[in-house]
């Protein structure tokens, strides 16, 4: 494993989960190669540095002298080095609405050497550097996306918590729907708190009974669950039902046809970037097969013991302030490449059911 110096240039692309990395399969039908060629290409787009606004980081109506009063330290916590592995593959998931905004920033790493997949999540309300156009700002790192979208994210993150990125893609909520009705829904486990705040939400004429349990969910109640954040632990406890989602999601294609997988392709491409050129998702897609099959584990960014939260009238609710930024590189760091899985995520919505929470 070694260290290598942030990249110049970084680039346009976001996520929602899985969709870059286990949709496209298809490609591994010779017959189809031509055509899966052309339909790789629209999806890809150059890296570019991209436009940052530093007037969408902060609140409106608040300096970042104001804000330095609220959350000293911008600037402080910044880091150039990198670490990287050859036989870890990290990639950028950024789910992006009609509207803009990202809900959900993870890192899907494949990690080759130990045979797993491992989901790191990024909360949205977590205070971070941001390297503005003219200076650095300290605030949520959601702020970041609405200013500079994913370049700004990129870069936000490699330089607060030190772990190169390797690749990345942007995929619109509206392709997670079509991907999951094409497989027929996900199956997820849910508690009662979380079958009640479906039913609130979604309302099809065909409500969810019987409880907590195992259910499966069409796009429509599976895109509500990966939203909440009402169902007990906030926001922590969104980040740890979007994993669920996505884990599912991963199972499902696990026994997925071929026509599927081709009504699947054609239906993401309008939704889609990624600085992935078609050879490397070829490479990436063929090998596919293998990574499903390789063990999932979870993380997130903060932990619970490595996190202050903080409600500010001035910044319209509550901010996650790490206390010990060096200590929350060294857990990402032994998540990601040592195989540690460190002390401080809140397990998955699975397991709490299973353990009768």
């Amino acid at each position: 494993m070694g260290k290598k110096k942030k990249k110049t240039s970084v680039g346009r692309k976001v996520v929602n989960a899985v969709i870059i990395v286990f949709c496209v399969l298809f490609i591994a039908m010779g017959g189809l190669m031509v055509w899966g060629h052309s339909a790789l290409s629209s999806m890809y787009k150059p890296l570019s540095d991209g436009e940052i606004d530093d007037n969408n980081i902060l609140p409106s109506g608040l300096t970042q002298e104001e804000v330095n009063a609220i959350l000293p330290g911008a600037g402080d916590n910044l880091t150039d080095d990198l670490i990287s592995d050859k036989d870890v593959y990290n990639i950028l998931l950024v789910g992006a609405d009609d509207d803009g905004n990202s809900d959900t920033m993870m890192l899907i790493s494949i990690d080759n050497k130990h045979q797993k997949l491992k989901m790191t999540s990024f909360m949205r309300d977590t205070v971070v550097d941001i390297p503005g156009k003219n200076g650095i700002y300290r605030y949520k790192l959601n702020s970041s996306f609405n200013a500079g979208g994913v370049p700004l994210v990129i870069e936000t993150i490699e330089r607060n918590f030190g772990v190169n990125i390797d690749k990345y893609a942007e995929v619109n909520f509206e392709c997670f729907r079509k991907v999951i009705d094409i497989l027929g829904g996900v199956e997820v486990t849910l508690t009662e708190s979380e079958v009640d705040y479906i039913n609130e939400r979604w309302h099809d004429g065909n409500p969810l009974t019987g409880g907590a349990g195992t259910y499966k969910l069409d796009s429509g109640k599976a895109l509500v669950h990966a939203r909440n954040r009402s169902s007990g632990m906030w926001d922590y406890g969104r980040t740890a039902r979007q994993r669920d989602v996505i884990r599912a999601t991963i199972e499902g294609f696990k026994n997925t046809d071929v026509v599927s997988m081709l009504r699947i392709a054609a239906s993401m491409m309008p939704y889609v970037n990624t600085d992935m050129n078609p050879q490397e998702l070829s490479q990436l897609i063929y090998k596919a097969p293998t990574y499903m099959n390789y063990e999932m584990e979870e993380f997130r960014i903060p932990t619970n013991n490595n996190v202050e939260e903080k409600t500010v009238q001035e910044f319209g609710g509550a901010v996650l302030i790490i206390p010990d930024i060096e200590q929350a590189r060294e857990d990402l760091e032994d998540f990601i490449y040592n195989d540690i899985i460190p002390e401080g995520t809140m397990p998955s919505t699975t397991d709490r059911v299973r353990s009768g929470e």
